[in-house]
């Protein structure tokens, strides 16, 4: 398995890839091809988000990232790294690489890279009703912040209190 940041894994060929994964596995509609390229939006996009995949560029997972302020946390005086969306291909869920979970590898590697850009801070939403997904988040330390009125929380780590 190779591990690439988006900006390492820019092909036709590994975009098509990435927007395949997207349709087949994301219940609530795929990503369109631009979507996993630069985008003035989601600043740092492309060297925070990694992709997981095979010797063939088959995507077996990825985690889109990029920094935000006040756009999903209204309160956030500083920069904080905002994940979009996790996704792991099922046949790995419950598997492991380097002896942690593939999220917990994904989730190393885009936190190393937020370091790097001194996002020391990560928030994320997740669906109310995703008690594996909100779980696997308190594992990792993350906590609920709010309360959204459409069915999702809001959740972080790294915060000074």
């Amino acid at each position: 398995m190779n591990l690439y940041t988006l900006e390492n894994f820019q092909t036709e060929a590994q975009i098509n890839a990435l927007a395949e994964f997207s349709e087949k596995y994301w219940e609530f509609g795929a990503w369109e091809p631009e979507a996993f390229c630069e985008d003035d939006s989601f600043p740092g996009k492309l060297e925070l988000s990694h992709v997981l995949s095979d010797i063939n560029d088959n995507v077996l997972a990825v985690l889109i990232a990029s920094t935000q302020r006040e756009r999903y946390l209204e309160t956030a005086l500083d920069d904080y790294l905002y994940i979009h969306k996790v996704l792991i291909h099922p046949d790995l869920r419950g598997k492991r690489i380097d002896n942690q979970s593939v999220f917990g590898f994904l989730f190393d590697a885009v936190e190393s890279a937020g370091e790097d850009l001194s996002l020391y801070t990560q928030v994320l939403s997740v669906d109310s009703w995703n008690e594996h997904a909100i779980n696997v988040y308190i594992h990792y330390e993350f906590d609920i912040l709010a309360r959204r009125s459409f069915g999702k929380y809001l959740m972080g780590r790294g915060f000074i209190y």
